[in-house]
């Protein structure tokens, strides 16, 4: 049902952008974003706050004239030049007492004509997004209804890019597209009803769903609600007992050995405590933790997370950044340690340069020499510690400190959230010719962008 006023309007979107916002599927953290258009106003949401908890005052009200007068000015061609130009247009373009950030995808959102839109991003989605096959597939699966984006860097120069895309497409088919895939980035959905855009989501994913089930070989009687059933896990489908999919993620617990797991931790917490607070280490004593620095380690071991620290080359799909997100609040690289005592190499990111890849030698019994070792280099390589560390036959640990014991637990939360959503889209991935990850002169871009350090500041405060 269409809304009959804009306040109706606006109370349609609060409750979709808590729908969308609270399922772990569509979206993890402070990401995606939604939007509302009237005759005159475009509401956005405005950058600090998330979908699952936000109310009507966390939407930017834009003025549409204003947004629109956008379109026709001249930016400078320097990126931190013109996307600084461009913010202090969308600011300009604010309603008189709006105080909000106003979100850099704002621009992009005003080019769909539709009422509403809906910014997600779902692993499975981005399985494809992030995938080498994923434009061709895009292509064979979506193409008469909806536009593909390669990765652009985010900002005007990503909204310049869709709008020629969206008048190619509206020129061919006489009509707007009714989604849009970007690559390493995520999906939007635009209709002028809320079952519309559920429409619309929903099948995507189901297609989706239904081509990874071809990839993984299901009999051609199951059905297509049973494939997507087998490939959420669902015990109706797949007994306990049966290999698991190429193409599917795992996430049932194992059990690991408990005393080389207190070494790693004990080692964790050693080498984060004297990064963050500057006192030195020392193994047999560590030193008290000051008020003012809480620490939070999170341990996570599944079949899928132990399986990708298990060598390099298991690694791979792991070996580098996937979306803006992971960057943000996983950070841009993660750490493998290896606890084989045989030396299985280190490995070199084709797509950063970086080494990902350390031993650890078991004959210390503890590890602790070997893990402190990598952790240094890391820290030599990126000026800082890994949020994410995986060690092999351990499992993956999400590290965070902050002032607060509530910060520091929910930066870790977050952390731990998009590395395990990292391990979907790169097992989905497989499904698409294998990982595509962001390319070192995307990833350097996030990491200094004023938009996404704003965001990462955000996600800081908890």
């Amino acid at each position: 049902m269409k809304p009959t006023s804009p306040l109706t309007a606006l109370a349609y979107l609060v409750s979709v952008s808590r729908r969308y916002g609270a399922d772990p599927e569509w979206v993890l953290a402070g990401g995606g974003n939604t939007s509302l258009k009237t005759a005159d106003r475009l509401y956005i949401k405005a950058s600090g706050f998330a979908l699952a908890t936000i109310g009507e005052d966390g939407f930017c009200e834009i003025d549409r004239t204003k947004l629109d007068a956008m379109w026709r000015r001249q930016y400078p061609s320097e990126s931190k030049a013109r996307e600084a130009a461009v913010l202090a247009d969308l600011f300009a373009a604010r309603v008189p007492g709006e105080e909000k950030r106003p979100s850099v995808e704002t621009l992009l959102h005003s080019l769909f004509p539709q009422t509403y839109v809906v910014h997600t991003h779902p692993a499975l989605i981005n399985g494809l997004t992030c995938g080498k096959d994923g434009e061709r597939v895009f292509n064979q699966l979506f193409s008469d209804e909806a536009i593909w984006v390669p990765f652009i860097e985010p900002g005007y120069t990503l909204a310049k890019a869709v709008s020629l895309k969206f008048d190619a497409f509206v020129a061919e088919k006489g009509l707007a597209p009714r989604f849009m895939l970007m690559q390493n980035h995520g999906f939007l959905a635009a209709a002028d009803t809320i079952e519309e855009i559920d429409r619309i989501s929903n099948s995507v994913m189901r297609r989706l769903r239904e081509f990874i089930a071809e990839r993984q070989g299901l009999p051609p009687s199951v059905s297509a609600a049973a494939k997507g059933a087998a490939l959420e896990g669902a015990a109706s489908v797949r007994a306990s007992t049966a290999p698991r999919a190429r193409f599917e993620p795992d996430f049932s617990a194992c059990a690991v050995n408990a005393r080389d797991l207190a070494h790693v931790v004990a080692t964790l917490e050693r080498v984060y405590r004297a990064y963050h607070t500057g006192v030195p280490e020392s193994p047999g004593a560590p030193a008290a933790q000051p008020a003012s620095m809480e620490l939070c380690i999170l341990h996570h071991a599944s079949r899928t997370v132990l399986d990708f620290a298990t060598d390099s080359e298991a690694f791979a799909p792991l070996a580098g950044a996937f979306t803006p997100d992971h960057i943000v609040y996983a950070g841009h690289e993660f750490l493998r340690a290896d606890t084989e005592g045989a030396h299985t190499g280190a490995r070199t990111n084709s797509h950063t340069g970086a080494r990902t890849d350390a031993r650890m030698d078991e004959r210390t019994g503890t590890h602790t020499v070997a893990l402190t070792e990598a952790l240094a280099d890391f820290q030599r390589r990126n000026g800082a510690l890994p949020r994410v560390a995986l060690v092999r036959g351990i499992g993956a640990f999400a590290i965070a400190a902050a002032q607060s014991p509530s910060a520091s637990a929910t930066a870790a939360s977050r952390a731990m959230e998009l590395f395990l959503d990292a391990c979907k889209v790169a097992t989905y991935s497989a499904a698409f010719g294998g990982a595509l990850h962001m390319t070192p002169q995307a990833v350097e871009f996030i990491r200094t962008w004023e938009v996404e350090q704003y965001r990462a500041k955000v996600a800081a405060k908890g």
